[in-house]
C-alpha cells in the first residue's frame, strides 16, 4: 500500500477542513484528500470511502442520511472542558453503608466425615508379613 490508510496527520487535515469549512460532501473531500485511482478500479474510491467510515467509527465525524457522493460530512465539536475554578458537585449523604458480611472461605471448616469405626483386633497383621514377590 502506496499510503498509510489511517495515517493520522491525513485524518487530522480531514477533521480541521471539515471544522474550518463547517461541512463538505463525500466528493468534495475526495476531490481534496482523496488518493488517485490505481489500476484496479476505483481503489482510491474505495480506500477513501473506508478511511471517512473510519473517522466515523472513532467519532470524529458525523454524516448525514445522504448516501454514496452527496453524503455530507461534519467534524464533531469537542467535548466543553470544564473551568478551572468548577469543582464536581458532592455526592448527596445516604447514611451509613454497612458492608456486607465477610465469610472467608478458604480458612471456614469444610466438610469433617464421621470418624472410622474402631478395627477388630489382628485387622492389620498382614502388614507384619513381609511380600515374597512371587507373581500372581
Amino acid at each position: 500500500m502506496t499510503a498509510d490508510l489511517w495515517s493520522w496527520k491525513v485524518n487530522a487535515a480531514i477533521v480541521a477542513y471539515l471544522v474550518k469549512t463547517g461541512g463538505a460532501t463525500f466528493e468534495e473531500l475526495h476531490e481534496i484528500f482523496g488518493e488517485p485511482d490505481t489500476e484496479v478500479q476505483h481503489q482510491g474510491l474505495l480506500r477513501f470511502r473506508r478511511r471517512m467510515e473510519y473517522l466515523r467509527y472513532v467519532g470524529a465525524v458525523t454524516a448525514d442520511l445522504g448516501q454514496g457522493p452527496a453524503q455530507r460530512y461534519q467534524a464533531v465539536p469537542p467535548d466543553p472542558e470544564p473551568a478551572a475554578g468548577d469543582k464536581p458537585p458532592e455526592p448527596e449523604y445516604v447514611g451509613e453503608i454497612v458492608p456486607s458480611a465477610w465469610h472467608g472461605v478458604m480458612h471456614a471448616l469444610g466438610c469433617v466425615p464421621d470418624p472410622e469405626p474402631a478395627l477388630r483386633a489382628g485387622a492389620l497383621d498382614y502388614k507384619a508379613v513381609p511380600s515374597r514377590g512371587y507373581p500372581c
